[in-house]
């Protein structure tokens, strides 16, 4: 009996999840991409849900 593949590394992109109430925020950023810049995107997203 052939076992199955092993998953794939996980990855090493910033992972930020938020929740307040009913608003969820799930954000997955690029492998290779700066975490600062992916955290300036989230703070931009909150911005707009909190306007």
């Amino acid at each position: 009996m052939m076992m199955p593949p092993p998953p794939p590394p996980p990855s090493k992109g910033a992972h930020f999840r938020l929740e307040q109430g009913e608003t969820k925020i799930d954000i997955k950023c690029a492998d290779d991409e700066p975490m600062k810049a992916c955290s300036d995107i989230m703070m931009q997203l909150i911005d707009k849900i909190n306007e």
